[in-house]
């Protein structure tokens, strides 16, 4: 079995494609040791193995990663956040999908457009999260985190940069000048 070794992981972020390789397989045992940990944390329904969840890290996140690496371990920790992050990308999907059903989600862009003088829900939230954005943009970015990414606290502190103590502030200004330029009969 190959080392892990830090000139491989330099040559990796260059775009080496055989260094990719000699990295995966010198690091999937201890990658799967990781991923196993995290296993054992998920719930017993639906969860991917550990393997599978190694896996699909390095198609989804480690394919076009251009970074360099100080060494092993600061590869090791870096893989390990990616990890969690793809358990937490495949636990969302797996609750949105329980969430609708099935159903496909449209995005809002492609809906179509009401009759001439009718009113529709999705057309009016659309229209005033435009004008938020245009004078709050990061409220209207964590309003789409929240209600349509389905983030948590966490993760759109996480995303954003912010303390979550922030994200409350912002998020109560911007859903409360949301509840104040809808309709009544729009609010939820």
């Amino acid at each position: 079995m190959h080392e892990l070794k830090t000139v491989d992981l330099n040559r990796m972020a260059d775009g080496c494609l055989v260094a990719r390789s000699l990295v995966y397989e010198a690091a999937f045992m201890r990658l799967r040791g990781i991923a196993a940990g995290l296993h054992a944390a998920e719930s017993s329904r639906n969860r991917w193995s550990p393997t599978e969840l190694v896996h699909e890290t390095f198609i989804r996140r480690l394919h076009d990663l251009r970074m360099r690496f100080r060494d092993r371990v600061h590869f090791l920790r870096t893989v390990k956040t990616l990890l969690i992050q793809t358990q937490l990308d495949i636990s969302r999907h797996r609750r949105a999908q329980r969430r609708w059903g099935g159903e496909v989600c449209v995005p809002l862009e492609v809906l179509p457009l009401p009759a001439e003088g009718e009113k529709e829900p999705v057309l009016l939230l659309r229209v005033a999260l435009q004008r938020l954005r245009a004078i709050n943009q990061l409220g209207a970015w964590l309003l789409e985190l929240k209600y349509y990414r389905q983030y948590s606290l966490a993760e759109m502190a996480a995303e954003t940069g912010l303390s979550h103590w922030q994200v409350r502030v912002h998020l109560k200004t911007a859903e409360d000048w949301l509840a104040d330029h809808l309709p009544a009969s729009q609010r939820g």
